[in-house]
């Protein structure tokens, strides 16, 4: 624990010993990997049918955006959700989901230390499929809302790394039933500033 702490404090200082003049305006593109989680109102069902759930997979992200002032930025944003899947032994259901936002980025520098705290929200179309091993099918584009925060730390002016919590939700029309979807994303991120 101690060596963390050290480890911490060691970046914190580095980061503002050593930090580079942050570009206040311009474009930029990055991409992220995490650990997603997936949350439905029909995994209760499944798990009380005695299903098991496999509800968490890696996801991946890709953006780009131009940030307009030092505290404000719009981005679009790719995203693979994951794939998720439900068994009871015989009958296996799949999911995979895939989105795309715009989203409104709100930043809060730790003056020029190159370090900021970021939030950001957005809707867009999330796309996904659900297949059953028994010949089961069904799929649909539906409207996806996103909130995100997270850290960052511009180590060069065009570096910038992240990490950051994203959640993505939407209501899916599964045979006249509205069901209640979720992601949750940990992600690690890499941007280049232009």
């Amino acid at each position: 624990m101690k060596q963390l702490v050290l480890a911490a404090m060691l970046m914190a200082v580095s980061g503002t010993a050593m930090s580079a003049e942050i570009k206040e305006k311009g474009a930029y593109i990055g991409g992220a990997v995490g650990a997603s989680e997936y949350d439905s109102d029909d995994i209760t069902i499944l798990e009380n049918l005695g299903y098991s759930i496999d509800d968490s997979d890696v996801a991946v992200q890709l953006w780009g955006g131009y940030r307009f002032l030092r505290w404000f930025a719009v981005e679009g944003k790719l995203a693979h959700l994951g794939e998720y899947s439900a068994t009871d032994g015989d009958e296996v259901i799949d999911l995979e989901a895939a989105a795309i936002t715009a989203n409104a980025v709100f930043i809060a520098p730790f003056g020029g230390s190159g370090w900021d705290f970021y939030g950001q929200v957005g809707l867009g179309s999330v796309s996904w499929e659900a297949k059953s091993s028994e010949g089961g099918k069904l799929d649909g584009n539906e409207l996806v809302g996103t909130a995100g925060i997270g850290i960052r730390w511009t180590i060069v002016p065009s570096f910038t790394v992240s990490l950051g919590l994203d959640a993505y939700a939407w209501e899916s029309d599964e045979e006249s039933d509205n069901v209640d979807e979720s992601v949750a994303i940990t992600k690690l991120g890499l941007q280049y500033n232009f």
